[in-house]
């Protein structure tokens, strides 16, 4: 009989770039006990595409850590942390240079201001099976900076933008 694996989350709902803790139990329903050889932890998209993490997750399975699942009952692997999406990547504005082309392109569509990621393991045991974890979801918002020279753009508070501020403002 296969083991039975549970991933749970410590967050629901994270901002872009923030990290989030995952817990892996593993319960072994067998008369004997299984060893756990190893483990893979991935992300799937709201429209069940492979995604990959800003930190792909590894669930730390090695010396020192116990593997064994003894019979009837179970062991926690965790916490440890995933970080799903990335701010940086998110931003609508950026500038793509592409080759020798000197005219920037932006392939980027606008990101969604909120996106769903769904987290699950593999777990791999010494009788050979592949035992899969349930899902946990996670909701993940993006807040996109605006541009360069808009109000609360990078440029806001420089020199030059003061000074236009100042001349169309009248106070020059």
């Amino acid at each position: 009989m296969a083991l039975q694996c549970n991933l749970t989350v410590s967050s629901g709902s994270v901002t872009a770039g923030q990290p989030t803790q995952a817990t892996l139990r593993v319960y072994n329903p067998n008369a004997s006990a299984i060893v756990v050889t190893g483990c893979s932890v991935f992300l799937t998209t709201q429209a069940g595409q492979y995604t990959t993490a800003a930190n792909v997750p590894s669930v730390a399975i090695g010396p020192g850590t116990t593997t064994s699942v003894p019979a009837l009952s179970s062991i926690t692997f965790g916490p440890f942390a995933i970080v799903v999406g990335s701010a940086a990547a998110a931003s609508a504005f950026a500038a793509v240079f592409q080759g020798a082309n000197p005219n920037p392109a932006n392939p980027q569509p606008s990101q969604k201001p909120q996106a769903a990621y769904f987290v699950q393991a593999l777990v791999y045991g010494s009788d050979g099976s592949i035992n899969t974890s349930g899902v946990a979801s996670v909701l993940v918002s993006y807040t996109l900076p605006p541009p360069m020279n808009f109000q609360g753009g990078p440029l806001m508070l420089s020199a030059p933008n003061n000074l236009a501020l100042a001349v169309t403002t009248g106070v020059l």
